[in-house]
């Protein structure tokens, strides 16, 4: 058998080489593109997927920040020193034990009371408010009294104005080194010193068991002010001296001390004095509240509607509902005193300092019925019936109001959240809306022109300037304090001496024409004041720049474990709802820049509406 012949290999031609180069270079670029777009969109998705993880995590921040920032929310000058990044340290049960002033000590307070000893009274409470004694209910009150009821003696070395400083000085003091969260014993100490009794003092010529003195300070102080702002307040004292000494005492060393037993009292004083007393009460008082008010959300985080019926509820729900349990987060007359206090004064054009303070009460208010809400510890503002009924009765107070009222009571009403509500409110009942959202409302106010359909108003939208600043950092409280009391009280003495002081009284009168005013002016006010609120209470700014942060920078794992406002973010949660809904905003808010730019470039934009710059800028 012959041997198999191996195959000849022929090298490939130049022709076939060719071809299969050409070949080559004609499915690379294909398959090369291929694998580039999947590489590129699986970066875009990551991209995506990133991007929408980040701003759930902006929406979460900067909800949490507003939620946990006690000195926006409760508009604290200072926070108390027990209240700390993990919230009150006297949470801890081996917090130190404190007891109330000896009996003997308070026994020196209360002859120096009735003695007339003012000043000498208040340095006796100084001296013995110490780190492990606080005052009884009985002398909190006294030093309420000696606010009230101090007059000027002409034989003492320390002015009125001095013994109010002190007063009001002392009770700060005290706020401050026992705050309302210490031991129970303390809470009921203070629940006594603004609910209990107050004395009657049947001795004297008052009229206070006309004002409800029997229900606490607090009530007492709210009724006399509102009848001091009432049309039929006299402008003098109360109390006519003239024939009330006894004839035999005619004359008489006695005589003296007869009518400083008798006479010195807030009745005797000119309505003036009267009002800026009750005043200086109402913001020592409300100091107290807003300190409970920042403790007790600090260690109450869960179940707030539940939390807030029990005994250990905010001491301004005692005041608000007393003892019942049944009236919890109702509109109740006590809580419209406040509201028709705010607004009355505000109408009246009271000044700032006095508005700043009613200011204080409505808003600590507001925020107590926020605690009713249910999962009011999420999506903040998480806005539910208690509050929506609140801003309806609101609302009802300011119908019928003149215009230029209605707009000083929206420029001034805290927090935002319940602005924007009750300003929303407002709208709807100016012009029928639908539409939950203020920039919505502005989107299509913008594109139909709707300004054409009110007659033309050249006038400036005139906005008051805000009662409140931005917190600032206060190093020595109690410095701050004296310098405080001491600047007000020195302008408003210097003022009372040169007869200066006239506070307005109210005519009702005009309130009872219900006519809606339609004037173009009120409505862009309204519809300004309500859009300004609505992205300070979404603070749909922050969230943007948060967004950004975000995008640009990868999460570190501590970027908030020293931040003093995120300290409860493993305790508060956002929905898929709240994401959504700020989705929405972001949306909507684009489209309304965009329409206002377009408005403003077009040259058709009339001067009054000039003012939404402020808050639709580049």
């Amino acid at each position: 058998m012959s041997p198999r012949k191996k195959k000849v290999k022929h090298s490939p031609t130049k022709e076939e080489n060719d071809i299969d180069n050409s070949l080559k270079r004609e499915n690379y670029p294909e398959e090369s593109l291929a694998k580039r777009i999947k590489t590129e969109n699986h970066k875009d998705a990551d991209l995506q997927a990133k991007k929408k993880q980040n701003f759930m995590e902006a929406c979460k921040k900067v909800s949490c920040k507003a939620y946990s920032d006690y000195n926006t929310r409760f508009l604290e000058t200072y926070l108390p020193n027990c209240l700390d990044n993990g919230g009150c340290k006297h949470h801890d049960k081996s917090a130190v034990a404190i007891t109330q002033m000896p009996p003997h000590i308070e026994q020196s307070f209360s002859i120096e009371i009735k003695n007339k000893a003012w000043f000498e009274a208040l340095d006796v409470c100084r001296i013995y408010i110490t780190r492990d004694k606080y005052l009884t209910p009985a002398v909190l009150q006294d030093i309420v009294e000696i606010i009230l009821n101090a007059h000027q003696d002409d034989y003492d070395d320390h002015t009125l104005l001095d013994v109010i400083i002190k007063a009001q000085h002392v009770l700060s003091l005290h706020f401050s080194t026992h705050p309302p969260c210490h031991i129970k014993s303390l809470r009921t100490c203070y629940k006594d010193f603004l609910t209990a009794p107050m004395s009657p003092k049947d001795k004297t010529f008052t009229n206070r068991t006309q004002f409800e003195c029997r229900r606490g300070i607090v009530k007492y102080c709210m009724n006399r002010l509102e009848d001091e702002i009432s049309a039929e307040s006299k402008d003098g004292p109360l109390v006519d001296k003239q024939g009330k000494v006894p004839l035999h005492l005619l004359n008489t060393v006695s005589a003296a001390h007869w009518e400083n037993e008798k006479f010195l009292i807030y009745e005797c004083l000119d309505r003036h004095q009267r009002i800026e007393r009750l005043m200086a009460v109402l913001e020592s008082v409300i100091e107290l509240l807003q300190y409970d008010l920042a403790i007790w959300h600090s260690r109450y985080i869960n179940n707030l509607g539940t939390h807030i019926m029990r005994s250990h509820k905010p001491l301004l729900a005692f005041v608000l509902w007393s003892d019942n349990t049944v009236y919890t987060g109702a509109v109740t007359s006590n809580c419209r005193q406040i509201m028709k206090l705010f607004v009355h004064l505000n109408h009246l054009r009271y000044p700032d300092n006095m508005l700043r303070i009613i200011a204080m009460w409505l808003n600590a208010m507001i925020q107590t019925f926020y605690f009713c809400e249910s999962n009011s510890n999420s999506d903040y503002p998480n806005i539910g019936k208690y509050c929506k009924q609140f801003a309806t009765e609101f609302h009802k107070l300011i119908t019928g109001m003149p215009c230029d009222s209605i707009n000083r009571i929206l420029d001034r009403i805290e927090p935002q959240f319940m602005k924007h509500l009750i300003g929303m409110t407002h709208i709807k009942i100016l012009h029928p809306i639908q539409d939950d959202y203020i920039s919505n409302i502005l989107i299509n106010f913008f594109k139909e022109r709707q300004w054409s359909a009110f007659p033309p108003d050249d006038n400036e939208v005139i906005i008051c300037r805000p009662l409140f600043l931005k917190p600032i950092k206060i190093s020595g409280v109690l410095n701050f304090v004296t310098k405080k009391f001491f600047t007000h009280n020195a302008n408003v003495e210097a003022a009372s001496s040169a007869n200066n002081i006239g506070y307005a009284k109210l005519d009702t009168e005009i309130f009872a024409d219900k006519k809606l005013d339609d004037s173009l002016n009120h409505f862009v006010h309204t519809l300004y004041v309500t859009l300004e609120a609505f992205l300070n209470c979404y603070d749909v700014h922050a969230v943007q720049e948060m967004w950004n942060k975000l995008n640009e920078t990868p999460i570190k794992e501590n970027d908030n474990q020293n931040n003093p406002t995120t300290f409860q973010d493993d305790k508060y949660n956002v929905t898929a709802e709240f994401i959504k809904k700020y989705k929405d905003i972001m949306k909507s808010m684009k489209e309304l820049y965009k329409v206002f730019k377009d408005l403003k470039s077009s040259g058709d934009m009339p001067d009054i509406l000039n003012i939404f710059t402020k808050l639709l800028h580049d």
